[in-house]
C-alpha cells in the first residue's frame, strides 16, 4: 500500500505539517495480554505451514521503539515493496523544492523461515543495503533496518517534483517478504513546525501498548494539528482470518490491519506479504469491526488518531494485537502535523516560529523529559543561537520542577536567527533540539513627531484628462519631509488618513490608494540611501485621481 505521506497531511503527510502546541511524545512499550488465539486456514499464506512454531522469547527488543525523530518544516514519503518477482519497486514522492534530510529502509524475512538477512541480500539501485539493525521476530524470522540517507538523497534531490522510484532486488527472494523506504524532507511548502517519529523492531504477538504523553493539553480547534499513524505489517494474508487488531485509547479503530497492499504479485504468496501506510493510501479509517472480507485494501494501515482524542487529552494509548499469531508488526510512524513531539529521553525548544521587533526580548523553553516522559530536573541545558545576525548568542539554565528551562536574549539587528538547545542525557550522550527560527525586523513606530510636512509652492498641477480612477482628470502636488527627531528613521510608509470619497492616489505601489491604506515612499533625495537622518529631507509627488472634479482634501500622517 502507498501512501504519500507529505505533512501527513500526516493528513495527507502532506506528511507535508510552527507550534502552537507543545507535543511530547514518550512511547513506552509493554506487553499486552493474549485476547485470543485464532488459527489460519491451514496452507494459505502467511501461515506456519510447516509448523515451525512462534517464539515469543526470541525478542530481545520487547517490540517496535523509537529509532528517529525529526522536526521542523518537514514533510515525509513512505512506501513498501512485497515481491517474489527477480525486482520490484518503490516510489516516493517528492514534493517541490525539498530536499532529502533523512531516509531508512526496513525489511522483514518470510515468517517462520528462520532466515537472517545479510548485507548483500537486498539492493537500491543494485547497491546492497548494509544494515545497522536487526532482530528476531516471534513468528521465527528477522527484521532489519538500515540509515540509507546516503544511497538515496542524491537522486531524489536532483529529481523534478512527483514519484522517484527505486529498484529492488532481492536474493532468494521467497525468504523475503518485503521492504519499507521512509524519506523525510526539508520541504519549503510547509508552513507549520511538524514531527515525523519512526519506529521499528519486533512486535510481540501477544500485543503492543504505545502510550503517548502530551505537554499541551489537545487542542481539536487548531485547524492546522494532525496526528496519523501508519504501520508496517510482513507475512499478513487476508483471504482468511489472519488480523491485527488496533485501539485507541480503549476504542477499536481497526479489526482488520495487516494483509498484503504491497504485494506487486498477481496473487498473495509467502515472500510478498508487505503493507504499509504511505503512498496511495489515505488515513480515512476502515469500520472499527468490520474484518477485511476478503479485500486486502480494506484497511491500507494509514490511520487518523484525531477521532479517538478530546479536547484536553493529554495522552493517547494505541494497543495493537495479532489474535492469530502470524503477523509481524516491525514499523510505524507517528506523523504529527503543526506540533513539535519527542519519543522517549530527549528535548524539544519552543517557539518554533517568532517575530519580534529589534529591540524587544525574546524567550526560548527547552522541555527535557526522560525515557518514560517524566519530566528530567536539575539537567543544564545549553541554548545556542547556531546562525543569523545573533549567532553565537548563549546561555544555560538548569530545567525547573517541570523540567523546562528558558532563556532570553534582546534583539539587536534585523535578520533571522535558528537556535538550538542541547543537554546531555542518562547515558552521557548530548542531544540536540530541534532547530526553531526567530525573525528580527525593524521596529514600527508613529514618527509623527519626528517628522514635517510642507506642500511645495508652485507644485499644484491640475490636469482635466481622464484616467483610469480619475474620470475627471488629475491633481499632482509635492511635499516636503524633514526629520526633525533625533534618530535615524527608515522603512518610510505614509498612511492615507483623509481623502474625500472616491478619489484616489494612483502613483505608488498601494495604488490606487484611499482611506487606511499605507504609502511606501520611494527612496529620493536625502532618503535616496534609505535612511532619513536627522536634519535631512525628501520631495514626494502626489498623484490624486478625481472623481468627480470638486474640491477635496487629502492628509497623509
Amino acid at each position: 500500500m502507498q501512501t504519500h505521506l507529505q505533512t501527513m497531511t500526516m493528513r495527507y503527510l502532506p506528511v507535508q505539517w510552527a507550534a502552537r502546541h507543545l507535543l511530547v511524545v514518550a512511547a513506552a512499550i509493554t506487553l499486552a495480554a493474549v485476547l485470543a488465539v485464532v488459527a489460519s486456514a491451514d496452507g494459505d499464506p502467511g501461515s506456519d505451514t510447516d509448523g515451525v512454531g512462534t517464539h515469543n522469547d526470541w525478542v530481545p527488543l520487547g517490540s517496535i521503539l523509537p529509532q528517529v525523530t525529526e522536526t521542523g518544516f518537514i514533510s515525509a514519503s513512505i512506501d513498501g515493496l512485497g515481491t517474489n518477482l527477480p525486482a520490484g519497486t518503490i516510489t516516493i514522492i517528492k514534493p517541490a523544492g525539498a530536499t532529502v534530510r533523512s531516509a531508512y529502509f526496513a525489511a522483514a524475512s518470510t515468517g517462520f523461515s528462520l532466515r537472517k538477512l545479510n548485507n548483500t541480500d537486498v539492493q537500491i539501485d543494485a547497491v546492497n543495503v548494509a544494515w545497522d539493525l536487526e532482530t528476531p521476530s516471534s513468528i521465527s524470522s528477522w527484521n532489519h533496518w538500515s540509515d540509507v540517507t546516503g544511497m538515496v538523497k542524491a537522486k531524489i534531490d536532483a529529481a523534478p517534483p512527483g514519484p522517484v522510484s527505486f529498484r529492488i532486488t532481492e536474493v532468494s527472494t521467497g525468504g523475503i517478504d518485503g521492504e519499507i523506504l521512509a524519506v523525510i524532507f526539508d520541504d519549503p511548502n510547509q508552513t507549520t513546525s511538524n514531527t515525523v517519529i519512526l519506529l521499528w523492531g519486533a512486535q510481540d504477538i501477544a500485543g503492543d501498548t504505545f502510550n503517548i504523553g502530551l505537554a499541551s493539553p489537545i487542542d481539536l480547534s487548531d485547524a492546522n494539528f494532525a496526528l496519523d499513524m501508519s504501520l508496517g505489517i510482513s507475512f499478513g494474508f487476508q483471504g482468511s482470518v489472519q488480523v491485527s487488531l488496533v485501539d485507541v485509547n480503549g476504542t477499536r479503530m481497526t479489526s482488520s490491519a495487516g494483509g498484503q497492499d504491497d504485494q506487486d504479485a498477481p496473487f498473495a504468496q509467502d515472500g510478498a506479504l508487505l503493507t504499509v501506510g504511505g503512498v496511495g493510501d489515505t488515513n480515512a479509517n476502515p469500520s472499527p469491526f468490520a474484518g477485511p472480507g476478503g479485500n486486502h485494501r480494506f484497511d491500507d494501515e494509514l490511520y487518523n488518531l484525531l477521532p479517538f482524542v478530546a479536547n484536553g487529552d493529554t495522552s493517547i494509548t494505541v494497543d495493537t494485537i495479532n489474535p492469530s499469531n502470524d503477523d509481524n508488526i516491525f514499523f510505524a510512524a507517528l506523523l504529527v502535523t503543526s506540533a513539535t513531539a519527542i519519543v522517549g529521553e530527549g528535548i524539544l525548544l519552543a517557539p518554533a516560529i517568532a517575530t519580534n521587533d529589534i529591540g524587544d526580548t525574546h524567550t526560548l523553553t527547552a522541555s527535557v523529559q526522560d525515557d518514560n516522559g517524566d519530566p528530567v530536573v536539575g539537567r543544564d541545558v545549553k541554548f545556542v543561537v547556531v546562525a543569523g545576525p545573533h549567532a553565537t548568542t548563549m546561555g544555560t539554565v538548569a530545567t525547573n520542577a517541570g523540567g523546562a528551562a528558558t532563556f532570553s536574549y534582546v534583539g539587536t539587528t534585523v535578520g533571522t536567527d535558528t537556535i538550538e538547545a542541547s543537554f546531555v542525557d542518562s547515558s552521557g550522550t548530548t542531544q540536540t533540539s530541534n532547530q526553531v527560527r526567530k525573525e528580527w525586523v525593524p521596529r514600527t513606530v508613529d514618527c509623527l513627531n519626528e517628522v514635517t510636512w510642507v506642500p511645495v509652492p508652485g507644485s499644484f498641477v491640475s490636469d482635466p484628462t481622464a484616467v483610469p480612477f480619475g474620470p475627471a482628470g488629475t491633481f499632482t502636488f509635492d511635499a516636503k519631509m524633514t526629520n526633525v527627531g533625533v534618530d535615524d528613521l527608515t522603512d518610510l510608509a505614509a498612511p492615507v488618513v483623509t481623502l474625500s470619497p472616491d478619489n484616489r492616489i494612483l502613483n505608488y505601489p498601494e495604488s490606487p490608494a484611499t482611506v487606511g491604506d499605507v504609502l511606501t515612499l520611494p527612496l529620493i533625495d536625502g532618503y535616496a540611501d534609505s535612511v532619513l537622518s536627522p536634519g535631512e529631507m525628501a520631495t514626494f509627488t502626489f498623484v490624486v485621481g478625481l472623481d468627480p472634479k470638486a474640491p477635496f482634501s487629502f492628509f497623509v500622517d
